[in-house]
């Protein structure tokens, strides 16, 4: 049998676990919320629209 062992070591101050949150201060405005709300509806829209064909072709 092999017996080696194993040391895993962590440091003593660890930097892994830093959060870093984006800084949202620029572009909360109401106008970014609105495009990006809209931009959302269109890519629904067009999925629907990809996605009602090929469900009635299925259905037949």
């Amino acid at each position: 049998m092999n017996n080696k062992k194993v040391v895993i070591t962590q440091p003593s101050n660890p930097t892994e676990n830093i959060q870093v949150k984006p800084d949202l201060s620029e572009s909360d405005s109401l106008g970014d919320i609105i495009l990006a709300i809209a931009v959302l509806i269109t890519a629904i829209a067009k999925l629907v629209e990809v996605s009602v064909p090929v469900m009635k072709k299925n259905n037949k």
